[in-house]
């Protein structure tokens, strides 16, 4: 991978796997997620990064990106994220298995990008954005 191109392998992943891809802060994402009609079983990935390069003798040899990576769902095949949810009818019906997509998509990517990951939690947003989906965000840091 090309330094500074994390963002451009996140969204390339997503293609391939037909996950939608918002790019950006939470307000930002807020308007996008909430500008799409989105069918059951679909996945969307909000990424957000802040880019530090190492520049020795005049060109970058390193890079350490830190921010979030957030995987979402609104619908499963039965239900819909809704605020009428307990927390554990929500980790149940899709933040277990969203948990484990999310750290899959980290391993596939650091692994792909000879990327290496120092730093990593996870938490989860339920009902986020005006779109009430639930998120599981990854905290991490990639270092390249």
């Amino acid at each position: 991978m090309d330094f500074f191109g994390l963002v451009d392998a996140i969204r390339d992943y997503c293609t391939a796997e037909g996950i939608y891809f918002i790019y950006g802060n939470d307000a930002y994402s807020n308007a996008l997620a909430d500008s799409n009609t989105y069918a059951e079983n679909d996945r969307i990935l909000i990424a957000d990064f802040t880019v530090n390069p190492v520049i020795t003798g005049g060109q970058v040899v390193s890079m350490t990106y830190q921010g979030i990576m957030s995987l979402g769902q609104k619908f499963e095949d039965t239900t819909v994220s809704s605020l009428e949810e307990k927390p554990i009818q929500k980790y149940d019906r899709r933040l277990k298995d969203l948990s484990t997509e999310l750290a899959g998509i980290i391993a596939e990517l650091s692994c792909d990008n000879e990327l290496d990951v120092t730093n990593l939690s996870f938490r989860f947003d339920l009902n986020k954005f005006d779109l009430n989906a639930d998120f599981v965000a990854a905290i991490l840091t990639f270092e390249q």
